[in-house]
């Protein structure tokens, strides 16, 4: 008998400092990986548009469309501005006190310069060739040459503002609590302020008058006139409710004024000072700019997720275009009729064409993933998009390193892998479709038609079968994995939102948030089976534990879990957590289950055998999805995050040690991670960073092994080793009526045990159980919880397989 040398861990092992982030996987590509884009700067030279999101600017050759250069250029960026003497953009790094400047020439970074701390807004002077940054936090306004970038000037504002140039008279005002500040452009001194009643928040000039027209923000409805000769001011024009952005049409001597609450835009005539016509563009306008060689106008509502053509001659609306979710930024390209717009969203920037009034094309900053999922046998992860050009990232699952990208249709929502047949299969709600990728080739080899809005996909793998439940027309595709078709489709009455497999019955479940009802399909005829009510308000999402054949079903409607048989699909125990129990998961073998409430902010504990409350775990924030680790008995929360001005915060990961039900380390992740999948091959957790356009990997270096194969446990009496390939079998008692068998994470057997060697090599890395079953055992079919092991003869260990 060869030597092995079993390696376990036998006590109870605090994973305390164990977890650590070990790397950022930014998507797409090295061109890509940006968060939230805030802000748009054009180079006239180059003809390069610049977006600056979270921690870099994308260059956009604005001829090809393509993107051209990642810059880093600092934290928090949300303004920037163009130099057009010295072909410069200057990007303000909210978080810091510093100012990026970027070569255009180059696009390197060349200079860093310290002004105040939370540097927010920019204005260029090409009078003087200067910039002035404010900054709110330290109360000042930094003026940077434009040559040297230095500052040459360094003034003190209360809390300033929004900056605006007036060239006729080379000076710079500056919108600050209920006044402005007046700069001499020449000498960068004040010179002057104008009090007003209410607070101004953005600014435009009238050049064809000499007028400044001032927006008057939240709970305001006027416009601010100022006479730019004296700087006195000359009185308000009544516009619609929470006037906000600004901007001149020069050509039509007209200024425009978003009105955020009342969904409009105000157009005010130059000369007369009067409101000669409101527009209604969409939902939230927020931005304007006026499109070069036209009398027109663009404006973004963030609300409806578009943009709005307004005629300048006849002051109306030409056309409403769909572009990202919240378009946040405008910009113009110098010479042509084509508008940049920055969704802030889906990281996406469109390019809008005033000549057709279209959208001719949308280039992706960055992503949008929703879903992840890991595949065991080829050891990758897969991460979905759900921009407009759906794709799905493949990681190598050993070095972190971005394998593939294979286009999989518009705005993925689902992944899940099938070990039976060795592929991937993803739901894209754009595209009507499942796209198959091929485990071993990274290549999608089908893209097989189901009902309209895929919403959710799981895999029955005995089957060999993947089910895709379409929202739009309540309905279940059922998907054969050898002939990637659908060979048959469950009519639902009602649209269903989450479904979970249960394989020791071999039964899917499918629940709506728009009924109480839980919906049982059978796997082996694809039959609607069972109706049943969950007898909880709003059902949310699904989990089955395997070893006590159960199913449970979160409630956001009455903070409830609801706990199913699943052997009689009977209702056995309506459980109270707390408020809005947004994600569900189980550790089968600790016997507990979990769930992670979003209003609350912290994570239910469940005793699996009682079906009762045991404890509560806070330090979460926003959870928005749940990773159980049966290899460490870890519990991993998404904590989503709450949005908030100017950026997104309480993005993080908190590790719960499921053996004290404490919470042993919060790390950071990108913004608002809404996905979680395990890697137990190489002790990993991925999160899907949906605003972070990021994967965050999350690595356990507690985990221990040597030779091909190692082995993890936790608690309990080792009598299994496994070293190269063979499992040593020693059972804990001389009978022979004892039986033994290893079954898969899902409760499937898939091979009996002899005592002594079993050669494991044919098996994909995985948590496993060896499962003993004396004269009274119930059969191997199902597993049953460790709890109750010994006192129904049966006994169940944990055995991890790793290569």
């Amino acid at each position: 008998m060869r030597k092995c040398l079993a390696v376990a861990v036998l006590a109870v092992v605090s994973a305390a400092s164990g977890q650590y982030v070990e790397a950022t996987i930014l998507l797409p590509d090295s061109l890509g990986g940006m968060a939230c884009p805030d802000a748009l700067a054009y180079s006239t030279a180059e003809d390069v548009m610049y977006v600056g999101g979270s921690g870099c600017v994308i260059a956009i050759d604005c001829a090809t469309g393509e993107r051209i250069a990642r810059i880093p250029a600092g934290p928090d960026i949300n303004t920037m501005c163009y130099n057009s003497e010295d072909n410069k953009v200057y990007v303000a790094n909210r978080g810091s006190s510093r100012v990026t400047v970027i070569d255009c020439a180059t696009n390197q970074v060349i200079a860093q310069v310290r002004v105040g701390t939370g540097p927010a807004f920019f204005c260029y002077n090409p009078t003087s060739n200067t910039v002035f940054c404010s900054s709110p936090e330290s109360d000042s306004i930094a003026v940077i040459d434009g040559v040297t970038d230095s500052v040459v000037a360094m003034l003190e504002v209360n809390e300033p503002n929004r900056l605006c140039h007036n060239s006729i008279g080379n000076k710079v005002y500056c919108a600050y609590g209920s006044g402005l500040a007046i700069i001499d452009g020449t000498t960068n001194s004040i010179i002057g302020t104008i009090r007003a009643a209410r607070s101004t928040s953005r600014m435009c000039h009238n050049i064809a008058d000499d007028k400044l027209y001032c927006s008057t923000g939240l709970w305001h409805n006027w416009v601010w006139v100022v006479d730019g000769e004296t700087d006195s001011l000359l009185g308000a024009v009544i516009v619609g409710q929470y006037s906000f952005g600004m901007c001149y049409n020069e050509m039509m001597n007209k200024v425009y004024c978003t009105n955020v609450w009342s969904d409009d835009v105000s157009v005010i005539d130059g000369a007369t000072d009067s409101v000669v016509a409101t527009i209604h563009v969409g939902d939230m306008p927020t931005q304007l700019v006026t499109i070069p060689g036209t009398p027109n106008v663009c404006c973004a509502n963030g609300r409806s997720h578009d943009v709005a053509l307004l005629d300048g001659i006849g002051d109306t609306l030409i056309t409403r275009l769909s572009v990202g979710d919240e378009p946040s930024a405008l910009c113009c390209r110098e010479g042509e009729p084509e508008v940049y717009c920055a969704s802030r969203f889906d990281a996406v920037v469109s390019v809008i064409d005033a000549r057709s009034n279209s959208v001719t094309g949308q280039v992706v900053v960055g992503d949008a993933p929703v879903a992840v999922c890991y595949n065991p046998d080829d050891r990758k992860a897969y991460v979905a998009s759900s921009v407009e050009r759906g794709t799905v990232t493949v990681i190598d699952g050993r070095t972190n390193r971005v394998l593939a990208r294979p286009s999989t249709g518009r705005q993925a929502r689902a992944l899940c892998y099938n070990p039976t047949s060795g592929q991937v299969y993803c739901a894209s709600a754009g595209s009507d479709s499942v796209f198959v990728i091929d485990g071993a080739s990274d290549s999608v080899t089908a893209r097989i038609e189901v009902g309209p809005g895929p919403r959710d996909i799981c895999c029955s793998s005995s089957q060999n079968k993947v089910y895709c439940a379409n929202e739009l027309d309540s309905s279940v595709s059922v998907i054969d994995c050898a002939t990637n078709a659908v060979i048959a489709t469950v009519e639902l009455p009602y649209p269903p939102w989450d479904i979970c497999h249960n394989p020791v019955e071999n039964m899917l479940y499918c629940v709506s948030t728009r009924s109480d009802t839980a919906v049982v399909i059978d796997c082996a005829s694809d039959s609607l089976v069972a109706m049943f009510d969950v007898e909880g308000g709003t059902p949310y999402a699904l989990a089955c534990d395997p070893v006590v054949n159960k199913v449970y079903c979160a409630n956001v409607g009455t903070n409830e879990l609801t706990v199913i048989d699943g052997s009689s699909n009977q209702v056995l125990a309506l459980i109270p957590v707390w408020l809005y129990p947004a994600a569900v998961g189980c550790l089968p073998e600790r016997g507990r289950v979990y769930t992670a409430n979003v209003r609350e902010c912290n994570v239910s504990v469940i005793d699996a055998a009682g079906d009762s409350l045991v404890a509560t775990i806070s330090d979460v924030e926003y959870p928005g999805a749940m990773y159980c680790s049966p290899v460490s008995d870890l519990v991993y929360v998404a904590n989503y995050g709450v949005e908030t001005e100017p950026v997104v915060r309480c993005s993080s990961v908190t590790v719960i040690d499921a053996l004290t039900n404490s919470v042993i380390v919060v790390l950071p992740t990108g913004l608002m991670p809404i996905a979680l999948a395990g890697n137990p091959d190489e002790s990993r957790v991925y999160a899907a960073n949906l605003r972070g356009s990021s994967v965050t990997v999350i690595r356990d270096s507690l985990t221990v092994g040597t030779g091909e194969m190692r082995l993890k446990a936790k608690v309990g009496r080792m009598n299994q080793t496994i070293c190269r390939g063979v499992l040593m079998y020693q059972p804990t008692a001389n009978s022979s009526e004892l039986t033994a068998a290893l079954l898969d994470i899902t409760g499937r057997k898939v091979m009996d045990l002899q005592p002594g060697e079993s050669d494991i090599r044919h098996l994909a890395p995985g948590v496993y159980f060896v499962r003993e079953e004396g004269s009274r055992g119930q059969g191997l079919n199902r597993l049953t919880a460790p709890a109750r092991t010994q006192s129904e003869g049966q006994s169940v260990r944990k055995v991890v397989i790793q290569r």
